[in-house]
């Protein structure tokens, strides 16, 4: 399930990238706050991929306290 779990996460982080790339901020929210934003920050985080995939400059994982919306 992990193996499953890490290649959707793969895809989305492609597509976050390309969104970023675009500086479409409100797009990009909308499809990280319809995933488990917890689950795609350790998937980016361990392969080295917040940067490109647009987390960092979105400022994503930087707050300890920010819960993804499927974790309230």
């Amino acid at each position: 399930m992990a193996k499953d779990s890490d290649s959707f996460n793969f895809g989305v982080l492609a597509a976050l990238a390309v969104v970023a790339l675009h500086d479409q901020e409100v797009i990009y929210r909308e499809i990280v706050d319809t995933v488990d934003e917890v689950a795609l920050i350790k998937c980016a985080r361990r392969n080295g991929d917040m940067r490109w995939s647009g987390l960092s400059k979105y400022k994503y994982g930087r707050n300890p306290q920010r819960q993804s919306r499927h974790t309230r």
